[in-house]
């Protein structure tokens, strides 16, 4: 009869180096991927909103466009800037997408202002 305590459990490969992906690279396929379809949403909306002089869909458009910057901004900061943790990099990815949308708003503003929307 055997003993059960000389039996050791399977040796786990050790993880292939060039299969390793990093966090960075991760962030820069997922920012994409969010980015991406947000511009080209975005756009879809701004050209439907100003055909429709409708307030709502440009707002909807916005936001996507902010999305969409945020995402392509970040992706630029993360190849650049190293930082040992990830709140300057959450807050730099708010402060891009919050910075926009105030700039967009404002040239909404200004439209309005000009009669070239209602």
């Amino acid at each position: 009869m055997k003993s059960s305590h000389n039996v050791s459990p399977p040796a786990m490969p050790e993880p292939d180096e060039q299969w390793e992906i990093s966090g960075r690279s991760m962030y820069r396929a997922a920012s994409f991927a969010v980015a991406l379809p947000a511009f080209m949403i975005g756009t879809a909306l701004f050209m439907l909103g100003f055909s429709l002089n409708h307030a709502t869909i440009l707002q909807a458009a916005c936001i996507l466009y902010s999305i969409s910057f945020a995402g392509f901004l970040t992706r630029w900061l993360v190849n650049r800037q190293v930082w040992p943790r990830a709140l300057p990099y959450i807050v730099c990815i708010a402060a891009a997408g919050a910075g926009f949308y105030l700039l967009l708003q404002l040239a909404l503003l200004a439209l309005r202002h000009l009669h070239l929307i209602p």
